[in-house]
């Protein structure tokens, strides 16, 4: 009981050191061949820009930032009452808190990981984004990829607020004592992931803020050392670079192939309907030349004294030879030569076959004529000789009248 007093009270005593004095926390500048670390400034000491975005490492008091957003490093009540979360809640008034208590009336608690974000009062930023980061127990229960996800969680808080800068502390580097080191190595890392394949167009600025020489210098060092593989990175932008550009061109390959392959058939179906269009004119004016041509065909057999069925004939040769020219002889037929050879045969043949049949039935016709003719003289003749013989016989009665009354005379 005594020793967790103990504790409280160092606890409490640390944190009214932190922030009764900070800028006098440590006098003593760092200084290397890469950095120096001075007084609280809101100057990057280190920035490396990846894509559109600058990575800063920063001395300062995370209260002070003029950025979009800071982050807080929230326990999963989001009871802001002591360290950094609560000299926000001190600088911004009550509204944090407020809302802070809202949320947690609504979810109960904020899962490990995850992040929220509330208005940010009175303080320069415009929003406060509460991520409740992992408690370090022992390295292997999970605690590495709930501090990944806290980086995740945050930049999609600030993407959905449209906050284009961030400053962000050394999340459980403190009281939850995650290893600093290990902290700045995890945080940096997701941070270029996260820029390079998912926010490389949404941020400006990304800050790591820390007030205290030791976490700067170590954020300082890990940042030297992940960003000082110059070749490794050079390269891996080029890469992502040219993926970037050849995603963009593949899209805009298949954007134009879509809009040609829609011209392409808007063309086609234009031309079909024009040639349509034009094929029926033609069609049609060929055929009223072929009825005023049977017109003169017809003038022409009557003028020859053809019978009628001659001239019917003459009129159906004539369209068939038409015809044929019609379908054949078209510049705009699209079959193939082989299939127009074909087709031409039968219609020749079929026009044949009707020829045949058209002359069997004119000869038929012929010979019925005849016949009907021979008959019919026949009829004439028989009534002739009938008649003959009826003259005949009156002449004979006649005759015989005459010799019997000559007879009568003589003997008289």
């Amino acid at each position: 009981m005594i020793n967790t007093f103990i504790k409280a009270l160092q606890f409490q005593l640390k944190m009214s050191v932190n922030f009764s004095g900070i800028n006098n926390c440590v006098k003593t500048p760092i200084k290397t061949t890469n950095y120096t670390i001075g007084g609280l400034s809101q100057k990057p000491i280190l920035q490396k820009n990846i894509g559109q975005t600058q990575i800063s490492i920063v001395k300062n008091d995370l209260t002070t930032e003029n950025v979009d957003a800071i982050v807080n490093a929230a326990n999963q009540f989001l009871s802001h009452g002591a360290g950094v979360a609560g000299a926000i809640c001190r600088k911004g008034g009550k509204i944090i808190q407020k809302q802070s208590d809202d949320i947690i009336k609504q979810k109960n608690r904020i899962e490990k990981g995850e992040s929220v974000t509330t208005e940010a009062g009175e303080l320069p930023c415009k929003k406060v984004i509460h991520t409740v980061g992992p408690i370090w127990e022992d390295g292997n229960s999970n605690e590495k990829e709930e501090l990944a996800q806290c980086m995740k969680t945050i930049l999609r808080e600030a993407k959905i607020n449209q906050l284009k800068s961030i400053s962000i502390p050394a999340i459980s580097s403190g009281i939850f004592g995650f290893p600093k080191d290990q902290c700045a190595k995890i945080l940096l890392e997701e941070t270029q992931k996260l820029l390079k394949l998912e926010y490389s167009k949404d941020f400006e600025e990304i800050r790591f803020c820390n007030f205290d020489n030791e976490t700067v210098d170590v954020f300082a060092k890990e940042f030297t050392n992940q960003f000082n593989k110059e070749e490794p990175q050079k390269t891996f932008d080029q890469n992502e670079k040219k993926l970037e550009i050849n995603n963009e061109n593949q899209g805009l390959k298949e954007d134009f192939k879509e809009e040609e392959e829609k011209h392409n058939n808007s063309i086609e179906e234009d031309q079909k309907k024009e040639g349509h269009t034009q094929e029926a004119f033609e069609k049609n004016e060929m055929t009223n030349q072929i009825l005023k041509e049977s017109q003169n065909v017809n003038s022409q057999s009557q003028k020859e004294g053809k019978p009628e069925n001659h001239q019917q004939k003459d009129i159906s040769d004539f369209q068939t030879e038409k015809q044929i020219q019609l379908n054949f002889e078209n510049p705009k037929q699209k079959e193939e030569p082989n299939q127009q050879t074909e087709k031409k045969d039968q219609l020749i043949e079929q026009n044949e076959a009707n020829q045949n049949e058209s002359a069997k039935k004119l000869a038929q016709e012929n010979n019925n004529s005849t016949a009907n003719s021979y008959v019919k003289q026949n009829l004439e003749d028989q009534a002739i000789d009938s008649k003959s013989q009826e003259l005949s016989e009156n002449i004979g009665q006649e005759n015989q009248i005459d010799e019997e009354f000559f007879n009568k005379k003589t003997k008289l």
